[in-house]
């Protein structure tokens, strides 16, 4: 099983959120190379990969081609497989979200140790041993754990992000992405948008 430095980068990525565009994974890991040629470069490591059952793809709404990891992937990464990861198109919107969030964080440059819910779950099976995990107590009664969207920060001072995807119609005819900020575990709510600007469909 041949797993080239490449292929090495896209199963990383992947392995951070449910899904990617294709789009994405051009812009981010190979934007060093020609737009001539950076095409099919992709399009060849990530067949490469979905012939090693590392990789599955698939079409959103008949029009964006996203990628994400299979079971045998995720286990290849050592992250969440299952019903866990893969495109629900009732979650879609969000997730995308997510992604564009993590690389604005990612791209400001001062919120060092970005880490993805997905890498956080990936830490330990048991919550009550993961630093990232927050005990909540719902209206019912019931205890539970919840995961922020992102995390940055080092213990001690982890700062936790939720992206709140509002699919509302504005007079701009767009929907809006913003962040909350949930500072010091175990979290306190507070509101901010990072900086970030919310994107449009």
């Amino acid at each position: 099983m041949l797993v080239s430095e490449s292929d090495q980068r896209i199963l990383s990525f992947l392995a951070k959120f449910r899904f990617v565009p294709v789009e994405i994974i051009r812009a981010e890991l190979f934007a060093h190379q020609r737009t001539s040629s950076v095409k099919p470069y992709v399009s060849r490591r990530l067949k490469h990969l979905r012939d090693l059952g590392f990789v599955q793809s698939e079409y959103v709404l008949g029009k964006s081609q996203v990628h994400s990891l299979t079971q045998g992937g995720a286990e290849f990464m050592g992250v969440e497989g299952g019903p866990g990861a893969g495109v629900k198109l009732a979650e879609y919107a969000h997730d995308r979200a997510c992604i564009d969030a993590y690389l604005a964080l990612l791209h400001r440059g001062d919120r060092p140790h970005l880490i993805t819910e997905r890498e956080a779950r990936a830490l330990t099976t048991d919550p009550a041993e993961n630093p990232y995990a927050i005990a909540i107590t719902r209206a019912s009664g019931k205890r539970g754990i919840a995961w922020p969207d992102i995390v940055s920060g080092e213990r001690g001072s982890y700062i936790g992000y939720e992206v709140e995807w509002s699919p509302k119609q504005t007079t701009t005819h767009s929907s809006h992405a913003r962040i909350r900020i949930l500072r010091e575990l175990p979290y306190r709510r507070l509101l901010d948008n990072a900086g970030l600007t919310p994107r449009r469909q």
